[in-house]
C-alpha cells in the first residue's frame, strides 16, 4: 500500500517540478509577471428562429404511418401556448385510454 501511495503522489508532484516556469530574469535580477491580455471584441449575435413547431401533419402522413383516426389533431387557434397545452392533454387521455394503440405508433413524433 505504502509503494502504490509513493508512485501515486510521484505522479503528481514530479510532473509539476519538471514544467515548473521559471520567472527570474536573469540580465536585471528582476522577477517578471506574466501580462494577461484581454481581447475585447464584439459579441456575433445569433439569428433565432422564432417559428414553433406546431404539430401539423398532413392527413396522408396521418395514413401512411397508421395513425389512427381518433388520435387527437393539433387545432391551431394562432396563441401557441394554450393549442399545445390542448394538443398535449389530449394525447395523454388518448395514450392512457388506448395504450395498445399508442404502441405501435409511438417511434411517430406526433
Amino acid at each position: 500500500m505504502k509503494s502504490f501511495l509513493l508512485i501515486f503522489a510521484s505522479m503528481l508532484i514530479l510532473p509539476c517540478i519538471v514544467f515548473s516556469q521559471h520567472t527570474d530574469n536573469k540580465d536585471s535580477g528582476n522577477k517578471t509577471k506574466s501580462k494577461i491580455v484581454v481581447v475585447k471584441k464584439p459579441i456575433k449575435t445569433q439569428s433565432v428562429n422564432l417559428s414553433r413547431y406546431t404539430y401539423k401533419y398532413s392527413s396522408e402522413y396521418r395514413i401512411d404511418n397508421g395513425v389512427p383516426d381518433d388520435f387527437p389533431k393539433y387545432i391551431d387557434t394562432g396563441n401557441h401556448k394554450i393549442d399545445a397545452a390542448n394538443y398535449y392533454n389530449a394525447k395523454q387521455q388518448w395514450i392512457r385510454n388506448n395504450p395498445e394503440g399508442f404502441e405501435k405508433i409511438k417511434h411517430l413524433a406526433l
